[in-house]
């Protein structure tokens, strides 16, 4: 077995259960005995650093952060290193067609939720219960904290899929990601995890054959495949556990802990 020196979390699905807000207990014990045996910890996810739960951030002590799906990389103190954009110009493209469908839309910066169109309508379905206001920005009126404040990295959008497949092939710099029955997530056509994690590899000297990576949904197969030890969840997809190299447990069924048993990392 190749020398593992860096294991990947995926959040949702993985680190932790749907509904819930902490990680199991036996999970982050077993993290922490990962990284006294000098292993490096990274997360990698669809969301921006703002909407990673405090819980996760606190307990886990990660070495790494790859977010909104490797447009944003940051280190262990919440700092950006490595952050690719969009253009003003697809993003103002983009908010002309939601205007016209009625389209709730969001911008995530490194660490923020920008909303320019429809801010109630955006709100409504993004808490699912939660009061969220404080991390939704409204820029509905001037449309421009994206030029003057901070760049632009990913669009989020509040619509069924159906509703903008016709309009898709105006927008070939984009990836449409379905991140719900009535949202979606939009990423540059050329940005996905796996950038943001080589991109941390090479900073630290690293290849795949060092990497294990945990997952539970299609966007972490390409993660899974490329690395040494390639790991899904009880609870992941189909697709996924057909790839893997070890189906563990179920996130909420000490998954975490019994893979990495089940390879001696701790």
């Amino acid at each position: 077995m190749k020398q593992i020196k860096m294991v990947v979390f995926d959040i949702d699905g993985t680190l932790l259960s749907a509904g819930k807000d902490k990680i199991e207990e036996s999970a982050v014990n077993a993290i922490h005995k990962l990284k006294e045996n000098g292993i490096k910890v990274l997360v990698a996810t669809g969301r921006s650093m703002g909407f990673i739960k405090n819980h996760v951030k606190e307990v886990l002590d990660c070495d790494y952060y790859v977010t909104i799906n490797g447009h944003c990389v940051l280190d262990r103190n919440k700092e950006v290193i490595i952050r690719h954009t969009i253009s003003p110009d697809s993003v103002n493209r983009m908010l002309d067609l939601c205007k016209k469908l009625n389209i709730p839309m969001g911008l995530k910066t490194a660490h923020q939720m920008v909303v320019l169109n429809d801010y109630e309508g955006f709100y409504k379905h993004y808490s699912q219960g939660f009061d969220v206001r404080h991390l939704l920005l409204d820029d509905t009126e001037n449309h421009d904290y994206f030029i003057k404040v901070d760049a632009p990295l990913s669009i989020f959008l509040i619509t069924p899929s159906s509703v903008i497949e016709p309009y898709k092939k105006d927008f070939p710099e984009f990836q449409f990601i379905g991140a719900g029955p009535v949202s979606m997530d939009v990423f540059g056509s050329d940005i996905n995890k796996t950038l943001g994690i080589e991109e941390i590899l090479e900073l630290n000297q690293l290849t795949w054959d060092n990497v294990m990576t945990f997952g539970d949904g299609d966007n972490d197969i390409d993660m899974t495949l490329k690395a040494a030890i390639g790991i899904s969840m009880g609870n992941a997809t189909e697709n996924m556990k057909a790839i893997s190299d070890f189906v563990t447990l179920k996130v909420d069924q000490g998954g975490i802990e019994h893979g990495l048993k089940h390879y001696n990392l701790i």
